[in-house]
């Protein structure tokens, strides 16, 4: 169960009822294929992914309330073999258009 998820499930007292139901993926897409394909009845994805998803296979149902923000970090990192790609890529993230196109699938800017 993601760290986002569990905690909120317990505050609502049904995380002991499902428990021993829950599969837990290696990643969110995962997760999200676990769904698609109709191999579990629910599962808890990021809204982003689930919206990118094949929507007609399934329902958003209900959005968690997270009581704090999930970030996602960008760096060049120092032993790159290609610090200037990795820079300008950096660069296009955080620039207008990259923050444009990020808003266009879900994400906010910090």
């Amino acid at each position: 169960m993601g760290k986002y998820v569990k905690p909120v499930l317990e505050d609502a007292g049904i995380w002991d009822k499902i428990r021993s139901k829950v599969i837990l993926g290696e990643t969110v897409k995962q997760v999200l294929t676990y769904v698609e394909t109709g191999e579990v009845d629910a599962g808890f994805v990021f809204i982003t992914d689930a919206e990118s998803g094949q929507k007609d296979l399934y329902e958003i149902a209900f959005t968690v309330p997270v009581n704090e923000s999930i970030t996602y970090p960008i760096a060049v990192i120092n032993e790159s073999a290609n610090k200037e790609g990795a820079q300008e890529f950096v660069d296009f993230v955080t620039g207008i258009r990259g923050q444009e196109i990020l808003a266009e699938y879900g994400f906010k800017s910090a």
